[in-house]
């Protein structure tokens, strides 16, 4: 989580591809790396609008990293985005059902009003944030995230004043508890309402989606977002790995609980959903039997 956002100048995915390019809607957008800044073009005929990228959002290295930049004085978040899986720039998430851009300003990005750009940053940075500001922002989800100031825990370890070593504890919130602290940025049902999103884009909301499994139970601390994920190490990818999880609510033993299999149990009861441009499935986290075509269960 500490990769969450990086300047642009840092990021090792616009390092690696110093050349970009795709042609979107009549437009054809370019991201060229230039020592130490990627610049953001875009054109169509004669006209050419240019930029260069200031934040990236995302490491990059799963799911799709998008980019802000500046223009008189505002903020934007760019029309294309990198995604892993093509090596390659395409239509940033969100941007899939906009109406065609008018101009080619609107081509390059979207303008993001003060709600939305904090939101960005709230989530992806740790400490104080400012719009006024935001060249000065600490990047990524660090302690202090979660955890409260650290500052005087520090100090108390260099000098040994056992006192003020507590720090704010999460294993003590219950289930609920739990989702809602989380759902601050991984999405809760007021995050879903205010977008009005509907579809297999809501898979991105994985607290809301967890507490519409049939088995949630906001007091079975079984079924916490801690549960399976340890936020202080990198996302397990290997399913197997869940399965003891599973098996702490349904007991596998002479007869096992599932008539098709006795491991990977998220593989079918958790499928991933690949929500329209994202080029990336998401681990659905509503818990349930899958039924062969059935609909995505809103």
């Amino acid at each position: 989580m500490a990769h969450t956002l990086m300047r642009a100048e840092n990021c090792g995915v616009l390092r690696e591809n110093p050349h970009l390019t795709v042609e979107k809607g009549g437009y054809s957008y370019e991201i060229v790396r230039e020592g130490e800044r990627s610049i953001y073009t875009v054109r169509r005929g004669n006209e050419t609008f240019s930029a260069p990228l200031i934040w990236a959002f995302g490491e990059g290295n799963m799911a799709g990293q998008a980019y802000v930049f500046q223009w008189k004085g505002a903020w934007y978040d760019s029309r294309v985005s990198y995604y892993p899986v093509i090596h390659g720039l395409d239509t940033t998430m969100g941007f899939q059902n906009d109406k065609p851009p008018a101009n080619i300003e609107q081509a390059a990005g979207r303008r993001l009003d003060v709600k939305l750009l904090m939101g960005c940053f709230d989530c992806h940075t740790t400490g104080e944030i400012r719009e006024s500001d935001l060249d000065h922002v600490t990047p990524g989800v660090l302690c202090d995230k979660c955890h409260g100031p650290s500052a005087a825990h520090l100090e108390a370890v260099r000098t040994g004043n056992t006192a003020h070593f507590a720090m704010q504890k999460l294993g003590k919130l219950d289930t609920e508890e739990m989702a809602n602290f989380c759902g601050r940025c991984h999405g809760e049902m007021l995050d879903l309402a205010a977008t009005g999103e509907t579809g297999p884009i809501t898979v991105r909301f994985q607290p809301y989606r967890l507490a519409e499994s049939p088995c949630y139970n906001e007091e079975d601390r079984r079924i916490s977002c801690v549960t399976c994920h340890d936020p202080h190490k990198r996302l397990d990818m290997r399913a197997s790995d869940y399965d003891p999880k599973c098996q702490a609510c349904h007991h596998t033993g002479v007869k096992n609980t599932c008539k098709v299999a006795a491991h990977d149990c998220i593989t079918c009861h958790m499928p991933k959903i690949e929500p329209p441009g994202a080029h990336h499935g998401f681990t659905d986290h509503q818990i349930r039997i899958v039924k062969a075509s059935a609909p995505y269960p809103e």
